[in-house]
């Protein structure tokens, strides 16, 4: 891509990013949004420069963005730790359900956007007071999957990582009935 074509390209990213920002500073005092500043795993088709440079480029623009127009209109940027927030079922808050690509299976077939889930859960993640903004991604889903374990009685199998949660019943007795839908 050309010096021209790549600066009028970033134009129109900035350009749409001021757009949507201030759209949703309209409508809120409060703007809940992921911490952007850390690192997202490399695709496996892009090299890993290519890869720096859009991480680095895009969430730098998109968070600079909500800084100086929250900043600009007097609303509050709060930010969220980010871990499992388009693996959680909004609904109930829980672990459950299962993340394959765009779409998320609930548990009872609903099936919606995976996005729009996570853009559900980021406010709620907001008054989570469990979940603190640096807490690492394992402790996290640790966390989350002994929410779901208290909540269901059982967590789906692979939840325990690390040996932090509460091990599965060891016998066929010990295991909850639970309906298939």
């Amino acid at each position: 891509m050309g010096p021209r074509r790549r600066t009028r390209h970033h134009q129109q990213v900035r350009n749409h990013l001021c757009q949507a920002v201030q759209a949703v500073v309209d409508k809120r005092d409060t703007i809940a949004c992921e911490d952007l500043s850390a690192l997202m795993p490399s695709a496996p088709y892009r090299h890993r420069d290519t890869t720096r440079r859009l991480n680095g480029w895009v969430k730098g623009v998109m968070a600079d963005t909500l800084t100086s127009i929250s900043q600009r209109r007097g609303s509050a940027l709060a930010l969220v730790n980010p871990a499992c927030t388009s693996q959680i079922d909004s609904r109930t808050g829980l672990l459950q359900g299962r993340r394959r690509g765009d779409r998320f299976y609930c548990s009872d077939g609903f099936v919606p956007d995976a996005d729009t889930k996570a853009a559900c859960n980021i406010p709620a993640r907001l008054y989570d007071d469990g979940i603190a903004l640096y807490m690492p991604y394992r402790d996290v889903r640790a966390l989350l999957a002994e929410r779901t374990r208290t909540a269901v009685g059982t967590a789906r199998p692979g939840l325990e990582l690390r040996g932090l949660a509460t091990p599965s019943p060891s016998t066929e007795s010990e295991v909850p009935r639970t309906h298939k839908v």
